[in-house]
């Protein structure tokens, strides 16, 4: 009998106990599966992302009674800062659209929004176990708002993509957000037809909001349309809300 562990650095990946007849060979499952949280954080530590995961795949969670689905969308981004990563999106918006604010200014950012607050806040919270030991904190880099090219800092756990990420272009938002921030496009966005999301599962297709305050006002941020094209949007009006990680 022999206790066998798959250890990254001081963290076990994977362990368990087999038992070997002279002679036999046995093949040990050692839990790089992209079909579980657990399996997918031992495959982002392992550096096996390239490999063991494909943009589409997805995993299930049920948040505070809701089961949404999340699907890879972007492999290694920015990989010199965060290391080997995946980054998951919900295949649809929230069931209800939400204001960035209750009035219509962008100044402060997206850290100041209601939608990051709820976020970080009561949507992370509401999430299983499994799940948030796989999240990994980013930072967040926006433009401070109010016709402010300046970038801040903000860390989030759970958060809404910039203009570029979705575009893989700034025609509403700060170009900093790319030249200083690094963003890069997410490789799932870069087919027009997947910036169309829906309100909820089996809603109609939304606007819907993204982090970057739109550079020449200040009351709106930068927002996918219905049909998936670029456009801003008063800070107080109600529209999608993705989740990404």
């Amino acid at each position: 009998k022999y206790h066998v562990a798959l250890k990254n650095g001081n963290t076990t990946e994977y362990e368990t106990d087999i038992i070997f007849n002279f002679g036999e060979y046995k093949e040990i499952d050692v839990g790089l599966d992209h079909t579980s949280w657990k399996g997918m954080k031992a495959i982002t530590n392992a550096d096996k992302v390239d490999t063991m995961t494909e943009v589409g795949d997805k995993i299930s969670a049920t948040i505070s009674g809701t089961t949404s689905e999340f699907m890879v969308i972007h492999k290694n981004y920015r990989k010199s800062i965060y290391g080997s990563n995946v980054v998951m999106m919900a295949t649809s918006c929230l069931d209800n659209g939400m204001q960035m604010r209750t009035t219509d200014v962008n100044s402060g950012g997206y850290g100041g929004t209601l939608v990051a607050a709820k976020l970080d806040g009561e949507y992370y919270d509401g999430c299983p176990d499994d799940m948030k030991a796989a999240i990994s904190e980013i930072t967040f880099q926006a433009s401070v708002g109010s016709q402010s090219t300046n970038l801040q800092n903000e860390k989030h756990k759970i958060w809404i993509p910039l203009e570029y990420n979705v575009f893989g272009g700034t025609t509403y938002a700060a170009g900093t957000e790319v030249t200083a921030g690094g963003a890069e496009q997410f490789s799932y966005f870069a087919t027009a037809a997947n910036r169309v999301m829906k309100l909820g599962d089996s809603g109609a297709a939304c606007p819907w909001w993204l982090g970057s305050p739109y550079v020449t006002t200040s009351t709106d941020f930068c927002i996918v349309t219905a049909a998936g094209a670029p456009n801003g949007g008063d800070a107080s009006n109600s529209y999608g809300v993705v989740r990404c990680f």
